[in-house]
């Protein structure tokens, strides 16, 4: 069954690379770039299918895990923030092409009017953003504190926010990567947290892409972590709680 679904993705993967014109919330991500560079993706990814190939890409990346896990030195966490600095810095470059697609565009120009006076609009001020935003305030608020805090330095609502879920991403390769190289959890389960989080469209929300979804994402890989040490008796049961409910207020669909 899990083979089945996975090949049902790759699947709507492949055929969404080919519909540019499609509203598919980024996961049409690859329609937008250079045909050389879809085909080569799609090779890859029907690589994964293949027994062989899929077996020794999984036992080298158990291999990879186990080096990686270890003591904390000082040398460790340079290099995971030197790479999550990268990562930043790659995501603004390669901002996604469709970070306008649905939503993206109402939230956009909503801070664009707010920021020109319309006092209708709910980003006006954090207090209407609290008091009258029902589905993402969380998201909203954020959204609203980076428009503010780059406004002086002459940037636009879209480059503060695009800038802001850049940064975010930011902040999940490190929390990814520290888990990833802590001994706290079982082998596979660091493997297995480093390629769904690393390897899935949801990569693409940190590409500048402009919604209500970035936030919610990066606090539930925190609730998925606490989780997992909760199963393993390293850490509270009730841990959890306090990055779901952060997930939750940042967009009520994580309920």
């Amino acid at each position: 069954m899990l083979v089945g679904v996975t090949l049902t993705t790759a699947a709507l993967a492949a055929m969404a690379s080919f519909l540019p014109a499609t509203r598919l919330w980024g996961i049409n991500h690859l329609a937008f770039l250079p045909a050389p560079v879809r085909i080569g993706a799609l090779a890859l990814l029907a690589l994964m299918f293949v027994p062989g190939v899929a077996v020794a890409l999984y036992r080298g990346a158990l291999a990879l895990g186990e080096r990686a896990a270890g003591p904390r030195t000082h040398a460790r966490t340079v290099t995971i923030v030197a790479i999550a600095l990268a990562a930043v810095a790659a995501f603004h470059v390669f901002h996604s092409a469709t970070n306008l697609l649905g939503d993206g565009q109402l939230i956009v120009q909503s801070f664009e009017a707010a920021e020109e006076g319309h006092d209708r609009v709910i980003m006006r001020s954090a207090h209407a953003i609290v008091t009258e935003e029902s589905i993402a305030p969380g998201t909203t608020l954020l959204y609203y504190g980076a428009v503010k805090a780059l406004k002086r330095f002459g940037r636009t609502p879209l480059d503060s926010m695009r800038a802001l879920n850049c940064v975010l991403g930011g902040l999940f390769v490190v929390i990814t990567l520290l888990a990833a190289s802590s001994r706290s959890l079982a082998r596979d389960v660091r493997v297995w947290m480093v390629i769904l989080g690393f390897f899935s469209s949801s990569m693409l929300l940190f590409f500048g892409y402009i919604e209500n979804y970035t936030a919610p994402y990066l606090f539930l890989l925190l609730y998925v972590i606490a989780c997992f040490r909760a199963l393993h008796r390293q850490g509270s049961a009730w841990l959890p709680i306090l990055p779901l409910a952060c997930a939750i207020y940042a967009h009520v669909q994580c309920v």
